[in-house]
């Protein structure tokens, strides 16, 4: 048999009443039960720290959310059909985005300036956390141009802490 040590410690008033509660339930002496509750407390630490993803593990999930997104954005994309309603008219007719979107795309394309990170993160439909890892890596310019819903390249200027769009 283990040797035992005394420890004597104050508790809250409401823990040591839920303490008292759960020894009535189980009919268990205090001691036993305040050492039960004690080892089960530090196996379910052990458990937790045992069980913490690797750095290296978190990087992939973050990778694969990405390539999960980059693929929801192509989809999104390719739906080139989509219907609304003009605003001229009040009845169902409805016009298609296609016959509208290249006008739309060259007045956006000849106006765009720089961007402040969430203002890109906002565009990219990102979150800033996502957008400020990535944005000194070389592979950035790639990345933002998949994420950019006009397929538009950014590039980050550090000295401005700024982001421009790469002429096509």
């Amino acid at each position: 048999m283990a040797k035992k040590r005394q420890l004597n410690v104050r508790l809250p008033d409401a823990l040591l009443s839920q303490l008292e509660d759960r020894v009535l339930k189980t009919k268990m002496g205090m001691a036993a039960m305040v050492e039960v509750l004690l080892v089960q407390a530090l196996q379910m630490q052990e458990v937790s720290e045992n069980t913490a993803p690797p750095e290296d593990h978190v990087d992939s999930l973050v990778k694969r959310i990405e390539a999960l997104e980059a693929k929801v954005f192509a989809q999104a994309n390719t739906s080139t059909q989509t219907e609304i309603p003009t605003l001229e008219e009040s009845s169902s007719t409805t016009m298609s985005v296609a016959n509208i979107a290249p006008d739309i795309e060259k007045h956006q394309t000849n106006d765009l300036e720089a961007l402040k990170g969430e203002s890109l993160a906002t565009r990219l439909n990102v979150e800033v956390r996502i957008l400020n890892q990535k944005k000194d890596k070389s592979t950035f310019s790639n990345w933002a141009k998949k994420h950019d819903l006009e397929g538009i390249a950014w590039k980050y200027v550090a000295s401005e802490d700024c982001f421009y769009p790469i002429a096509n």
